[in-house]
């Protein structure tokens, strides 16, 4: 993993909307690759990458360690992707026959 520019963290944490764009630059490709190989669907890696970094905006404020950043990204995506595999497995059991005949 790249490592972190902790005065972007810094800036995007107060706000800053050019700070975090730089780290969606420097984050999106290694999460969209992660979750790819986690979901094994291109359409579903973009939409959680794209949900984790909306979430991350909305709350890097309460982001304690500045260092920690990556780890907390790679956490909102995981559960993300958890999310994304339990409905697959919920779509899966709610499968009507009567639609296939």
């Amino acid at each position: 993993m790249k490592n972190i520019d902790l005065e972007l963290v810094a800036k995007a944490k107060k706000g800053d909307e050019g700070s975090f764009s730089a780290l969606y630059e420097q984050f999106a490709p290694s999460l969209y690759r992660t979750a790819l190989y986690t979901l094994g669907n291109s359409h579903d890696a973009e939409d959680v990458v794209s949900e984790t970094f909306l979430e991350a905006f909305h709350g890097i404020r309460k982001l304690r360690d500045n260092a920690a950043f990556p780890t907390w990204l790679f956490k909102i995506l995981s559960v993300r992707c958890k999310r994304k595999i339990r409905d697959y497995v919920r779509g899966r059991n709610e499968l009507d026959i009567d639609s296939l005949l």
